[in-house]
C-alpha cells in the first residue's frame, strides 16, 4: 500500500468512494477538484497497486498552524489493514510542530474514535445538532 499526494485523475474515484460512505453526508463532486487545487498537499490517496484503497483530505484554517481533517475514508474491501492510521499520520507529519488538527466524527462510529484516540486526538466538545437535528458529532482536537 503506498500513500501519496493525489492525482487529477484519481478524483472522480476519490468522489465514488466518499458517495459510497458518506451518502447524504458526502461532499459533491466539484468539491474534490477545488479541494485538489486550494489543498492539493493534503490530499493524500492510499493506493493498492492502482486503485484508490482511501483517502484523507486536511486543509488550513485561517489561523495560524491549525488545520482541519475535512474527510477520511477507506474502501470496506480494505479496512482493517491499517490505512487509515497511515494516512492520518502520514498527513499529521506533513506539519510544523505545535499545530493543532481538528475534527468531526460520529460518537457512534466506534472505530473512527478508537483510531482518533489511539493516535493522540481528544474529544473538545459534542455538538448533538452538528448537521442538523439529530446529527451529532464529536469535534476532537490534536496538537503535534
Amino acid at each position: 500500500m503506498n500513500i501519496v499526494g493525489a492525482e487529477k485523475q484519481e478524483l472522480a474515484e476519490i468522489y465514488q468512494l466518499e458517495r459510497a460512505l458518506f451518502g447524504d453526508h458526502a461532499y459533491p463532486q466539484f468539491f474534490f477538484r477545488q479541494a485538489f487545487d486550494c489543498w492539493g498537499k493534503g490530499l493524500l490517496v492510499a493506493k493498492q497497486e492502482s486503485k484508490v484503497a482511501g483517502y484523507v483530505l486536511m486543509t488550513p484554517t485561517d489561523k495560524p498552524q491549525e488545520y482541519w481533517v475535512l474527510s477520511l475514508a477507506v474502501d470496506g474491501h480494505y479496512r482493517g489493514m491499517g490505512i487509515g492510521r497511515s494516512l492520518m499520520e502520514q498527513v499529521i507529519a506533513t506539519l510544523p510542530e505545535e499545530s493543532k488538527i481538528l475534527l468531526t466524527v460520529d460518537p457512534n462510529n466506534a472505530s473512527a474514535c478508537a483510531l482518533y484516540t489511539s493516535i493522540g486526538f481528544v474529544t473538545i466538545k459534542e455538538e448533538s445538532n452538528y448537521f442538523g437535528d439529530d446529527e451529532p458529532r464529536l469535534v476532537m482536537q490534536l496538537t503535534v
